[in-house]
């Protein structure tokens, strides 16, 4: 929320799953468009409020403690409108498609939760958050195979959804 370089300085900034976990959204959108030079491209990859790894997102939000000063859901930079709206009359060209990563990595759902727990930064977070509250690990193991289960074919193919948006900083 405090990108580290004058003001401007790229021709092209981009974030993959990254600037969607900033916990004040409009500050983020600000920095971005801050260090893009003028006419400069911007472009955000962000996962789907519906897609599995978006919803995993949220369960994780519903299960934790809130905290004392509540982060907006990382899943609404997946959203094309709410993303607009941060960036608003400051763009230009803007370009937004929902699109698809084909993941056959897990052979059950039950992977797909180790998965989530050891190896997805988000989701270890919440689990290590939650290490004293076996209760806790319970609930968000199941909802995590829940989801799974909700968003894997037979064959263990699931779909990633996310949204890549591309604008041009107004100059």
């Amino acid at each position: 929320m405090a990108i580290p370089y004058a003001s401007p300085s790229f021709d092209s900034v981009v974030s993959c799953l990254g600037v969607m976990f900033a916990r004040h959204h409009q500050t983020a959108a600000n920095e971005l468009l801050r260090v893009t030079t003028l006419g400069g491209r911007i472009g955000l990859l962000s996962w789907t409020p519906e897609g599995p790894l978006g919803r995993l997102a949220d369960l994780v939000n519903r299960i934790l403690p809130t905290p004392q000063t509540p982060a907006l859901a990382p899943t609404l930079w997946g959203d094309e409108a709410y993303v607009i709206g941060l960036l608003g009359d400051r763009v230009t060209s803007v370009g937004a498609s929902r699109q698809r990563h084909e993941v056959d990595r897990f052979a059950s759902p039950r992977e797909f939760r180790d998965f989530a727990r050891h190896d997805y930064g988000p989701t270890s977070a919440a689990y290590r958050k939650l290490a004293g509250r076996p209760d806790g690990v319970a609930e968000l193991d199941h909802a995590v195979v829940d989801l799974a289960r909700d968003h894997m074919t037979r064959r263990g193919l699931m779909q990633w959804e996310y949204l890549l948006l591309t604008a041009h900083r107004a100059g």
